[in-house]
C-alpha cells in the first residue's frame, strides 16, 4: 500500500485523510472507528471520524423517535457496529470478549462458511439493556438474535467486490451486485431460525462492515421476500461503510413494500468504499468521452477499468482507485463535464436509509448540504440532505445530473416552489426556480388556471407532480409539451383565483436516452375514472421512454374492449419503436414494435414448454378468455408477480395492464426491463393476465381465483414458484423448485448426470414432491394430526419395493418401468394419519435442481427411513446425506432407521469370495454405523454447517440427534438362500429379529410414530410377506 499512501499524499490529502482511505481500502474499517461504542455511548468526541457523538446519537434519536424513519434501536445500532468489529478481528480476543462483558451476550459464537470463506459473528442479546429515554418501553425488554458478516480481507473478499456486474436474484427478487449476491445465498438461514427461536428472539438484525454490510443487506431482504423468520419475527439490517449493491428497480419494489425503514447504512463522508461500485460504473460510462477529459483524468480511469474485474492484482486495484481519487479534483473544473454527467446512469442505490458523517473541522457538526459538486456526484458520498438521511419514499433521481435531493425534506420544499403574486392579468412573478426550469408564469382565465414553464427536460414532468397549495384539488392536463416547454391548464369553477399562487414542480432533469429516472414524485394519479385524464402523445412517449412505474389512467372508447384491440391502441400512441422485447438471452433490451412483440410470444419454438405441447397462440386466447370472460383485463406487472409469488427468473414476464373500466393502465411501461425481470437464461415469456380484481387478489394472498391462475401460470411457462407468504401454503422451510434458471446457471458445476433424461426425470420427480410437500401442509393447516414418514436412499435401493409393501399395493410392487418409483404415491396413501413421501438426499443430482438450505420433505418429517443395498464398506455419500437429514429436521431427536437392504444376497466378502459369518456381519453393520457418525461429526466441526451453529452446546445437541438412530439389516426380495450358506449364517439370516422384512419395519415405525392410530396398527398388521413371496415366485 506504500504506492498508493505515496499517490494520495501527492495528491494533497493530509496524513490523517490518507491512513483514513488506506484503512478502507485495505479492509480495515473497523479498526479505523474502534472505540464506537464506547464513545457513543458516553457521548465523548470521535476523532478519528471527525464528528461529535452527541451531534451523531442526537440526530439518530430524531429519526427513531420523532420521524420513525428506521425501524432500529440505539441498542441495535450499537451492538451492529461492536459485533462487526467482533467478525472482522477474529485474532483478537480482546475485542470478543469486550463485546461479551459489554452487551452480556446469551450466546455468541464465530462463524466461517466453507463455500464462500465469508467469515461472521452471531450473538442473541437483550435489544435495551439501558434505558434511554428515547426508546419505547417494549422494545426494553426484547431479545434479539445479530448476525454480523466480516469487511474485506484478502484476494477472495476483493474477487467478490469486483464482480460488479448485476445479476438477477429471485431470493431477493430483483438485480444485485453479483459478488455480494452469492455470498449472502450462502447464508444459513435455516440454523440461524433454530438459535432465535430457541432463545425466543423477537427480531433478527444483520450487520456488517464495508463488504459485510451489502452482504448483511442482501441477506436481510431476502429474509424477509422469503419470509424466513416468518411474519412475527422482526428483520432488521445495519450496514458499516456498506457499499451500494442494488439496482434501481429493486430500490423501487423495497418502497412499494414499505421495507425501507428496516434497513440503515451509516458512512463516513471521506469513506470511497460506499461509492466504489458507482465510481468504477461511472468511470467506464466517462470512458466513452475519454477524449474530451484530457490525458490525465483518462489515465486513471483507465487503469481502474484495466483492473477490473481483478485478475490478480489488488495492488494494481488500489493504485488505480488512489489516482481516481486524486484526479476527481481535475474533473470538477473541466467545463464539459455537465454534459457528460447528463448522459450518465446510476448502476447502484443503496438500500434504505443512508446517514453520512461529515468532517467539518470548522463547525464540527453534520453539513446539511442543498447539492453536491461533481466530486460529490462521482463519489456518491454525500447524498443526504436535512436530517442526513435519504427518505427514498421521496426520492427524485437524476441519474447522475446535478442533484440528490429528499423531497420531503422541508427546508428543501421551502426552496423549490414557484412561487409569486398573481398581477391584474394573472401572471405569477417567480421568485424561486429550480430543477432546470428557467421561466414560469400562470394565467388565471374564464375560471381556468394555465401553467407555462420554460426550460430544459420538461417532457418528463407528469401532471401530478404540479401541486398548488392554495387550491389543493387541481387536476391538470397537458396542453402543449416539449422538451422545452411545458403548458398545463386546470379549471377552478366555483373558486376565486387566488391573489397569491404557491406551485410546487418536481421534475425529472433527465436527458433523453437515460434508463434510470425518476422513480416517485410527490403524488400519484388519482384513479377514480379514466375519463378524467387525456395525456398528449409527447407526454405518454416520455413516460414509456423513463420506465415509469406509477399507473397510468389514459382515455380508450368503449369498443376497445378487448386484449388487442386495447393493446394496438398503445402500439398506435407510443410510437414503432418504444415497446422493448426483453426475450433475448444477453440481458440487453432491444427496441420492439408491438406487432413483433406479440409474434415472440406466440412462436412455438420460443415456447416450447407452453401449453404441454398445445397450440400456443390457441393456449394464449384460451388463457385470456378464461381468466376474463366478460369485464376487459387486469395484467399484472412483473414485479408483483416476482415479488409476492416468486415466480422462476426464467421467465421472463412481458406486462401491459387493461383496466375493466374501459381505460388503459399501462404499469411498467419498460415492459419488465427493471427490478427482477432481466433474466436472460430462460426462453418462456409470458403475458401474465388476471382478472379485474387480480391486483387485490394478488394483495390479499387468499383466493381460490388466485391460485388458479398461479397454476395456470406454472403450466404456461414450465417453471415453479415458491408460493411463499401464502397462508395456505406457508412453510417453516419451504422447498423451492427452480428448474429453468438454474439449468444454465449450474451446468458447469453439475456436469454428467446434468444431460438427457436423467435431468428431465429428476425434474418431474422434484415436481411431484414439491406437490406431496403442498398437500402436506394444506392438511396440517386444515388441523389434520398429520405426521409424515419419509424414505430415502440411492436408487435401486428398494424404496419402491418398501412402499408398495408398506402399503399392501401389490400393483405397486411388480411395476418394472423405471418413470415408476415412489414419489407417484400421493402423501396421503398411507393412512388418514401418516403421510409416506420419498424425500431425496441432499448428494443426489435432485439436490443440485433445489435450493441447498430449504428441504421442505426434512421439515415436515418426523420418522425416516434410509434404504440403500448392504456391502461391506461405509461410503461417504451415505455420511454426507444422513448428516444433512437429521441437521434438516426440524425434531431434536429424530427417529432415523438405516436398513441395509438385499442382505440376503450380499452375504459374501466381494474380494475373498467366502460367507460371513453371523458375528462378523454383525460387526460390519455397527461398524457402518460409528463410521457414518464419526464422518458426520466431523462434518459439522471442521465446517460452518447447521450443527456449528450451536457451538456453546455443540456435543449434547449433536448427540441428541442420534439418540432415536437405528441400524438393521433387511431383506424385501424373495426371502430365497443359496443351497450352500453355512448354516450358522442360515439361521441368522432366517432370523426375523436380525434381518427385518416389511412387516419389522411398519412395527418399528409404529412405534417410532407414538400415540394411538387404529389405522396405521391394521396396516402394519396386514403385511403379509407370503403374497410377495407367491408373487417373485410366479
Amino acid at each position: 500500500m506504500d504506492g498508493l499512501r505515496s499517490l494520495l499524499q501527492q495528491a494533497g490529502y493530509s496524513t490523517g485523510d490518507v491512513q483514513t482511505h488506506l484503512d478502507y481500502l485495505d479492509g480495515r474499517g473497523i479498526q479505523c472507528v474502534r472505540d464506537l461504542r464506547e464513545q457513543l455511548q458516553e457521548g465523548t468526541g470521535l476523532d478519528e471520524l471527525g464528528f461529535p457523538a452527541t451531534s451523531f446519537r442526537r440526530k439518530l434519536n430524531l429519526l427513531i423517535t420523532k420521524q420513525r424513519m428506521i425501524e432500529h434501536s440505539w441498542n441495535d445500532i450499537q451492538i451492529a457496529h461492536s459485533l462487526s468489529q467482533v467478525a472482522y478481528q477474529t485474532k483478537n480476543d480482546q475485542v470478543f470478549h469486550d463485546f461479551d462483558r459489554k452487551f452480556q451476550p446469551l450466546f455468541l459464537d464465530l462463524l466461517e462458511c466453507r463455500a464462500t470463506k465469508q467469515r461472521y459473528a452471531i450473538a442473541v442479546v437483550q435489544r435495551q439493556r439501558s434505558t434511554p429515554s428515547c426508546f419505547d418501553a417494549e422494545a426494553q425488554a426484547q431479545r434479539a438474535l445479530y448476525v454480523a458478516f466480516a469487511g474485506t480481507r484478502n484476494y477472495d473478499d476483493w474477487k467478490t467486490n469486483s464482480s460488479a456486474v448485476h445479476r438477477p436474484d429471485t431470493d431477493v427478487g430483483g438485480l444485485v451486485h453479483a459478488g455480494f449476491s452469492r455470498r449472502a445465498r450462502q447464508v444459513r438461514f435455516h440454523g440461524l431460525k433454530r438459535i432465535a427461536t430457541a432463545y425466543e428472539c423477537q427480531a433478527v438484525v444483520f450487520a456488517g462492515h464495508s463488504l459485510g454490510g451489502a452482504v448483511a443487506h442482501l441477506a436481510a431482504l431476502q429474509a424477509l421476500n422469503l419470509r424466513l423468520f416468518g411474519e412475527t419475527m422482526k428483520v432488521l439490517s445495519v450496514g458499516i461503510g456498506a457499499p451500494m449493491c442494488a439496482a434501481p428497480g429493486l430500490v423501487r419494489d423495497m418502497r412499494i413494500e414499505q421495507w425501507t425503514s428496516k434497513f440503515l447504512t451509516i458512512a463516513n463522508d471521506e469513506d470511497p468504499v460506499p461509492a466504489l461500485l458507482n465510481i468504477a460504473d461511472t468511470l467506464q460510462q466517462f470512458g466513452r468521452d475519454a477524449e474530451a477529459l484530457g490525458n490525465g483524468v483518462c489515465a486513471s480511469v483507465f487503469e481502474l477499468l484495466s483492473a477490473l474485474p481483478l485478475g490478480d492484482g489488488i495492488p494494481q486495484l488500489a493504485g488505480a482507485v488512489g489516482r481516481v481519487i486524486s484526479a476527481m479534483s481535475s474533473l470538477e473544473s473541466y467545463q464539459g463535464v455537465q454534459s457528460i454527467l447528463q448522459k450518465l446512469q446510476l448502476a447502484y442505490m443503496p438500500l434504505g436509509m443512508y446517514f453520512i458523517l461529515k468532517n467539518l473541522e470548522e463547525t464540527r457538526s453534520v453539513e446539511v448540504h442543498e447539492g453536491q459538486d461533481c466530486k460529490d456526484i462521482l463519489g456518491g458520498a454525500r447524498l443526504l440532505t436535512s436530517t442526513s438521511v435519504l427518505n427514498h419514499e421521496g426520492l427524485i433521481q437524476h441519474g447522475l445530473a446535478k442533484y440528490w435531493h429528499a423531497v420531503n425534506s422541508p427546508e428543501l420544499q421551502s426552496k423549490c416552489p414557484v412561487s409569486g403574486k398573481l398581477t391584474g392579468r394573472g401572471e405569477v412573478k417567480v421568485s424561486s426556480i429550480e430543477f432546470g426550469i428557467e421561466t414560469a408564469q400562470i394565467e388565471a382565465h374564464n375560471g381556468e388556471l394555465t401553467l407555462h414553464l420554460v426550460g430544459d427536460g420538461l417532457d418528463f414532468v407528469a401532471p401530478s407532480a404540479v401541486k398548488m397549495a392554495d387550491i389543493p384539488d387541481l387536476i391538470w392536463k397537458v396542453v402543449h409539451c416539449s422538451k422545452a416547454s411545458l403548458v398545463l391548464r386546470a379549471a377552478f369553477t366555483g373558486q376565486q383565483a387566488p391573489a397569491q399562487a404557491h406551485v410546487t414542480v418536481w421534475p425529472d432533469v433527465c436527458s433523453e436516452g437515460t434508463r434510470v429516472v425518476a422513480q416517485r414524485l410527490a403524488t400519484t394519479l388519482p384513479e377514480a375514472s379514466a375519463n378524467q385524464y387525456e395525456f398528449s402523445e409527447n407526454f405518454f412517449k416520455a413516460m414509456m421512454k423513463s420506465a415509469w412505474t406509477q399507473k397510468l389512467v389514459l382515455r380508450t372508447s368503449d369498443e376497445d374492449n378487448t386484449v388487442l384491440q386495447a393493446l394496438q391502441r398503445v402500439d398506435k400512441l407510443a410510437g414503432p419503436d418504444l415497446l422493448y422485447d426483453v426475450m433475448n438471452e444477453n440481458e440487453q433490451p432491444r427496441l420492439r414494435t408491438f406487432d413483433q412483440c406479440i409474434a415472440q410470444v406466440k412462436n412455438p419454438r420460443r415456447l416450447h414448454e407452453v401449453g404441454e405441447g398445445r397450440d400456443s397462440e390457441a393456449h394464449v386466447e384460451h388463457v385470456l378468455q378464461w381468466l376474463c370472460p366478460e369485464q376487459g383485463h387486469v395484467l399484472l406487472t412483473g414485479q408483483q408477480i416476482a415479488g409476492k409469488v416468486g415466480i422462476a427468473a426464467a421467465a421472463t414476464l412481458v406486462c401491459i395492464a387493461i383496466v375493466a373500466s374501459g381505460g388503459l393502465g399501462l404499469v411498467g411501461a419498460a415492459l419488465g426491463y427493471s427490478g427482477s425481470l432481466t433474466g436472460g437464461w430462460g426462453t418462456a415469456t409470458l403475458i401474465a393476465t388476471a382478472s379485474a380484481t387480480g391486483i387485490h387478489l394478488l394483495r390479499s394472498k387468499v383466493s381460490g381465483r388466485y391460485q388458479e391462475l398461479l397454476r395456470e401460470m406454472h403450466t404456461w411457462t414450465g417453471a415453479r414458484t415458491a408460493l411463499q407468504g401464502n397462508d395456505e401454503y406457508e412453510m417453516e422451510t419451504a422447498l423451492i423448485v427452480k428448474v429453468n434458471d438454474r439449468k444454465r446457471r449450474d451446468q458447469a458445476s453439475f456436469p454428467g448426470p446434468w444431460h438427457g433424461h436423467a435431468t428431465k426425470q429428476s425434474q418431474e420427480l422434484l415436481e411431484q414432491l414439491y406437490e406431496a410437500v403442498v398437500e402436506i401442509h394444506r392438511m396440517k393447516k386444515a388441523g389434520r394430526d398429520l405426521k409424515v414418514v419419509a424414505i430415502l436412499g440411492p436408487q435401486k435401493s428398494g424404496k419402491y419395493l418398501l412402499a408398495s409393501q408398506l402399503m399392501m399395493d401389490t400393483k405397486l410392487a411388480v411395476e418394472s418401468d423405471v418413470s415408476k418409483n415412489t414419489r407417484e404415491c400421493p402423501p396421503h396413501a398411507f393412512t388418514s394419519r401418516v403421510a409416506l413421501i420419498d424425500a431425496p438426499g441432499l448428494t443426489s443430482t435432485e439436490a443440485c435442481l433445489q435450493s441447498a438450505y430449504y428441504n421442505g420433505p426434512h421439515s415436515v418429517s418426523s420418522v425416516f427411513l434410509y434404504i440403500r443395498p448392504f456391502t461391506n464398506t461405509a461410503e461417504s455419500f451415505d455420511a454426507e446425506t444422513i448428516y444433512k437429514v437429521l441437521m434438516t429436521s426440524n425434531l431434536k431427536s429424530p427417529s432415523l432407521l438405516i436398513c441395509l437392504n438385499k442382505a440376503k444376497t450380499l452375504q459374501r466378502d466381494g474380494k475373498a469370495g467366502r460367507y460371513y459369518d453371523a458375528q462378523t456381519l454383525r460387526t460390519l453393520r455397527d461398524d457402518f454405523l460409528r463410521r457414518v457418525r464419526e464422518d458426520a461429526r466431523q462434518k459439522a466441526t471442521n465446517s460452518s454447517g447447521f450443527a456449528a451453529f450451536w457451538a456453546d452446546r455443540f456435543d449434547a445437541r449433536f448427540a441428541a440427534k442420534w439418540n432415536n438412530v437405528e441400524i438393521v439389516f433387511s431383506d424385501l426380495g424373495t426371502g430365497f438362500l443359496p443351497g450352500d450358506v453355512p448354516e450358522g449364517l442360515k439361521k441368522f439370516m432366517q432370523d426375523e429379529r436380525e434381518v427385518w422384512n416389511a412387516s419389522g419395519i411398519g412395527k418399528w415405525v409404529r412405534q417410532a410414530l407414538g400415540g394411538q392410530d387404529p389405522d396405521l396398527d391394521k396396516r402394519v398388521e396386514a403385511i403379509n410377506r407370503d403374497v410377495w413371496q407367491q408373487m417373485f415366485n410366479a
